[in-house]
């Protein structure tokens, strides 16, 4: 009958509680300055399009600003394009938080969705997130060219969003009228972004009213 009692050679073999638990802090810290590093370097190309206009800054300086290495560079991204790339989705990730909040003060379901459409224009009225947005603007259709299902994944975040608070307010909207709305938008904040041309409070109230009326929520 075999013994249930480990061999020696079992128990040299398995580690101990303690080798387990210092490996799972090994494997944390290495976790934490990872997630530290990439997002410095998202924040550096941030700061510099923030600070001076510069669209499409280099890897050097990218690195020079982050304070990190060329090697530490590479090892997040193989390109400066897939740092772009996360850039656009941390800025529309933010961007959906935005409107979050926007949407929570509204006091009725089409006020929630007059304030996602005016919260998207918001980015090219405030002169500090226009800096941040223009590189992108610019760039997002080359970028979602390249790394399409990457990119689908990000917007998707604002469409459901979008969809989320028009559904509530008609629930009858063809899917047609609100993917225009939706786009129809996000063009506009692109071009406006582009040329940078600022749109005024009357600009704004137009662009809303069209894009509601569209959705029948006059």
């Amino acid at each position: 009958m075999p013994s249930s009692t480990p061999s020696t050679t079992d128990r040299e073999r398995a580690p101990s509680p303690a080798a387990v638990a210092a490996a799972d802090r090994h494997v944390e810290a290495q976790r934490e300055v990872f997630l530290d590093e990439h997002q410095a370097l998202i924040e550096a190309v941030y700061d510099i399009a923030a600070a001076d206009d510069d669209l499409n800054p280099t890897v050097a300086r990218i690195v020079e600003h982050s304070g990190l290495s060329n090697q530490a560079f590479y090892s997040h991204f193989a390109s400066k394009d897939e740092l772009l790339l996360a850039v656009l989705a941390d800025g529309r990730h933010r961007l959906v938080g935005y409107l979050d909040h926007r949407m929570s003060g509204a006091n009725s379901d089409v006020g929630a969705v007059e304030e996602w459409i005016r919260g998207v224009m918001a980015q090219t009225t405030d002169d500090t997130a226009a800096k941040r947005s223009r590189p992108f603007a610019l760039q997002a259709d080359r970028l979602a060219a390249q790394y399409p299902a990457e990119n689908r994944r990000s917007v998707e975040l604002l469409m459901d969003q979008f969809r989320g608070a028009v559904r509530a307010a008609a629930p009858t909207v063809s899917p047609a009228a609100l993917e225009f709305a939706f786009w129809s938008c996000l063009a506009e904040m692109q071009r406006l972004l582009r040329t940078e041309h600022t749109p005024t409070d009357a600009d704004i109230d137009s662009i809303v009213a069209v894009l509601t009326g569209g959705l029948g929520l006059e």
